[in-house]
């Protein structure tokens, strides 16, 4: 007779979706977006002709390619002011504005914070000896050109923030721009990687000698980039514990950075993706940290909306990375990849689920923009079944094992005019020998559900769970 018990990995790893992140120290700052979007009304402007605006804006040409901003460069006393924004976007500049101060703070990847102000020539400089730690005043530095406020964009001098970075800036009169070279020109496309992906920024030191290390020792003997990402991929995934204690906390309490998380062979899901992006890096392999929503197996978009805290619910409850491997950005959430929680307890379970995963897999309980309680495409989703519409695949998967069978929890999907049903089977009598195949139904109006085919796929092959409702008599 033939026995048949539901896996029960699936169901624990999703709650691995944790608070990704820690708040800035310093209450009084405000996150704003790249842009740096400020209200024209708060801040003193510098009004130019419309000549010096567009038709004189000085270009900006990095690593080959030129930069687009949505308000042009300017030059002041031979001094070119670029939007904030800029090195936000493209060199990984942590920005953060402090409204009440009317100053943009700026936090780079060696622990220094620098603190501009429209209008004032005084540049503050601070630096942190370690996370957490107090703030030190570390130098003070006067502009001869002040930053700026237009069109609601503060405006900064390019030039000084390049060498605080260590990059040069150069300017070309001929060309009439501006040309900055990083360490990576030549080794990127600039049409689809900018060089924040591969610079050291604020909680991924990629640049420490530690991180180097530990990338070559990862990668030693690897030739191409999907090798390594691999590589770093299961190392990070094995090696580091995930922290079930910290996650319960809002927002959680230890730092997440890369380096923290190294030293403590611990963190939470925006901590194994600043490791991860780290040790790509340092690898050159562009990378990024992406905070977004992922829900748990059992709970649709909607259950997940209903249940965050405001700030999660704005912002996001979960981190992954994105990796440009093969020519092309893949998601990768290595938290999720590392082991599952059971009972409020952590066990580590290496895999590659969600290392490039299938598109329909990762969005599916995934998104890099705030969900909705409905799908975008009516005619195209996985949805949940219920307790009834389980059983029946269940019976018509039980008529093809002649031996033991395990199974995952049968997923709907609602494509055009369709109604199908897919279902994960093994079968064996051997544990970690079964053999794995893929049921699939369709529903037929005034029959029921009959078997469309039944094939074996790959062990590591997996279904969405469904992010979806659907109402139907016979799904309820």
């Amino acid at each position: 007779m033939n026995r048949a018990h539901t896996h029960r990995r699936v169901r624990r790893r999703a709650q691995l979706a944790r608070p990704f992140g820690r708040r800035s120290t310093n209450p009084q700052l405000k996150l704003i977006c790249a842009a740096l979007l400020i209200s024209s009304l708060l801040l003193p402007q510098i009004l130019l002709p419309q000549a010096v605006q567009a038709q004189d804006a000085p270009r900006l040409w990095v690593d080959g390619a030129i930069l687009q901003t949505d308000v042009p460069p300017i030059v002041v006393s031979q001094r070119v002011l670029v939007p904030l924004g800029v090195l936000a976007k493209y060199f990984g500049v942590h920005a953060q504005w402090d409204q009440e101060r009317q100053t943009a703070y700026l936090f780079f990847a060696d622990r220094r914070q620098m603190a501009l102000s429209p209008g004032t020539y005084r540049v503050w400089i601070w630096r942190q000896a370690d996370e957490g730690a107090d703030w030190k005043l570390e130098e003070t530095v006067v502009l001869d050109v002040a930053p700026a406020a237009v069109n609601g964009r503060i405006m900064v001098p390019l030039g000084f923030v390049m060498k605080q970075m260590g990059l040069a800036a150069e300017w070309d009169a001929q060309q009439y721009m501006v040309k900055i070279t990083s360490p990576w020109y030549g080794k990127y496309d600039p049409s689809t990687t900018v060089a924040a992906d591969l610079m050291p920024s604020l909680g991924i030191q990629s640049g420490h000698a530690d991180i180097i290390a530990l990338a070559n020792e990862i990668t030693s003997g690897l030739q191409s980039d999907r090798e390594k990402l691999v590589a770093i991929h299961d190392w990070v995934a094995s090696n580091i514990q995930y922290d079930v204690e910290d996650s319960m906390a809002l927002p959680v309490e230890k730092p997440q950075d890369a380096l923290s998380v190294l030293r403590r062979k611990s963190g939470v899901c925006s901590g194994y993706s600043s490791l991860t992006a780290a040790l790509l890096r340092a690898s050159g392999i562009p990378a990024r940290v992406v905070h977004g929503w992922a829900r748990q197996w059992n709970q649709t978009w909607a259950d997940l909306l209903q249940n965050l805290p405001e700030d999660l619910l704005s912002h996001g409850n979960h981190a992954w990375n994105e990796v440009f491997v093969d020519g092309r950005w893949i998601p990768v959430d290595v938290t999720w990849d590392a082991g599952a929680i059971d009972n409020g307890v952590f066990t580590p379970e290496l895999r590659r689920r969600y290392l490039d995963p299938r598109p329909e897999l990762f969005s599916d309980d995934h998104s890099k923009v705030r969900p909705s309680e409905t799908p975008p495409d009516p005619n195209h989703y996985y949805f949940k079944l219920s307790e009834t519409a389980q059983k029946e695949i269940l019976k018509l998967a039980l008529s093809f094992a002649d031996k033991r069978l395990s199974y995952y929890p049968a997923v709907g999907l609602k494509k055009g005019g369709e109604i199908k049903a897919f279902q994960l089977v093994m079968i064996g009598d051997t544990p970690g020998k079964e053999k794995t195949y893929l049921l699939e139904c369709l529903r037929i109006e005034g029959v029921g559900w009959t078997v469309r085919s039944f094939t074996e796929v790959p062990r590591d092959y997996s279904l969405p769970s469904g992010g979806y409702t659907y109402s139907a008599i016979w799904n309820q």
